[in-house]
């Protein structure tokens, strides 16, 4: 008996050594992946639109055959937004060889101070004859099996809403080559498909929360051929008596605002809800102007579900493209961004107490700021002469002066700051 009690305690100890070893090996006091640097925000928010201006998939008729070139650096543009929208707990980059190329994640761990470093070296054929094959992984300094990573972690994505949505999609791709640097897709746009995989990640309480909204939007729409009042539009969907939680009420509210506001249809994606008829061309308006409903709703959702630093960052970024080519630089739109970014903050936090503050009734003023004295429409040059560059001290006093008034307005007062 005592032999097998020191047999037992020798096995138990030397267990203990072991796994003793593979956190030593496996845990690093740095992450493999560096955070995203200061104010590269705006720098992402533009890759990410010049991308979508790429694709662009509904433009093509349904069967076009497609060729998109997507660089390292777009690739990392969107895997850094994700890291934001999610606090930086997660990193990952992409590293682009014909041959060879990697994939480096590092995950940072409860306390802050230990990380976990994966590094997964591929092996690919350059023309793309065949899905790239893991050739070896490694956690922090500790070599893993690269056939067992591979088996679990194609496991795991199947178990997941994004993986049965690439399911989906993989069928449209059909060919991918690899330069330094590059990944060139062919595919060929098939609208079901794509529609196939966006219903995967909406559940069907989701849904049935969606179509109702939508059909009340589509009365208010036709109710409103002037022009719907953003305000009555968030009352009247928040009051809907509905099934489903604070939570997803209020998604299905914001994504059916955005999407109209958008010129876009959730009937595009829901086939349920496209049987309730089209959805009318009425504007829905935040001051009298479609454009600053369509900001403020678009930077909540941003907010919301991508992070606020890339919603207002995409705000900004879009701002500096129209002084070149299009409306001219507003610090009204820029103030319309702030208050959405305020608003999917709150839906972040306590989507109940929101819900519940919209359902009550707003007047544009309590979630709106004063915009008439802001300037707008300011070309490059005029953007210039007045305050010099994005960040300068002039540039700066006028966005202080916006983000008080967002701060003082009444919806978002009785929440903790964020």
């Amino acid at each position: 008996m005592k032999t097998v009690t020191r047999r037992l305690l020798l096995a138990l100890l030397l267990l203990s050594l072991l796994l003793g070893l593979v956190l030593l090996l496996a845990l690093q006091r740095a992450p493999l992946v560096p955070a995203v640097e200061d104010g590269g925000g705006a720098r992402l928010a533009t890759q990410a639109r010049l991308l979508w201006a790429q694709v662009r998939p509904g433009a093509a008729p349904a069967g076009a055959l497609r060729l998109t070139r997507l660089t390292e650096r777009d690739l990392n543009a969107l895997l850094d937004q994700a890291s934001s929208a999610q606090g930086g707990r997660l990193r990952a980059r992409l590293q682009l060889r014909p041959d060879a190329p990697t994939t480096l994640l590092s995950l940072r761990l409860a306390g802050g101070q230990a990380w976990l470093n994966l590094q997964l070296d591929w092996t690919a054929h350059p023309q793309g004859t065949e899905p790239p094959r893991l050739a070896r992984a490694r956690l922090g300094d500790l070599p893993l099996p690269a056939s067992w990573v591979e088996a679990a972690a194609l496991a795991w994505l199947r178990r997941q809403p994004a993986g049965e949505a690439l399911q989906d999609l993989l069928p449209m791709l059909e060919d991918w080559r690899l330069t330094p640097g590059q990944l060139w897709l062919q595919w060929r746009w098939r609208p079901e498909q794509a529609r196939e995989a966006v219903a995967r990640f909406v559940s069907p309480t989701e849904r049935q929360v969606a179509q109702a909204q939508r059909h009340r939007l589509r009365e208010l729409l036709r109710a409103h051929p002037g022009g719907l009042p953003l305000e009555e539009a968030l009352g009247a969907l928040a009051r809907l008596e509905i099934a489903g939680s604070a939570d997803e009420r209020l998604r299905a509210l914001f994504i059916n605002l955005a999407l109209h506001a958008a010129g876009r249809d959730l009937g595009h994606w829901l086939p349920e809800a496209r049987a309730q008829g089209a959805m009318p061309t009425t504007l829905l308006l935040l001051d009298g102007r479609d454009d600053m409903a369509a900001h403020l709703l678009i930077s909540t959702l941003l907010a919301w579900q991508g992070g606020e630093r890339s919603a207002q960052m995409l705000g900004l970024a879009k701002e500096l493209a129209d002084s070149r080519v299009g409306s001219g630089f507003s610090f009204n739109d820029l103030a319309a961004d702030l208050a959405g970014t305020r608003l999917g903050q709150l839906a972040a936090r306590d989507p109940a107490a929101l819900l519940a503050r919209l359902a009550a009734g707003l007047s544009q003023g309590d979630f709106f700021p004063r915009v008439s004295d802001l300037p707008e429409f300011l070309s490059p040059r005029e953007f210039a002469r007045r305050y010099g560059e994005v960040g300068s001290p002039a540039y700066e006093a006028q966005m202080q002066t916006i983000r008080q008034r967002v701060a003082n307005l009444p919806l978002f007062q009785g929440f903790s700051s964020p």
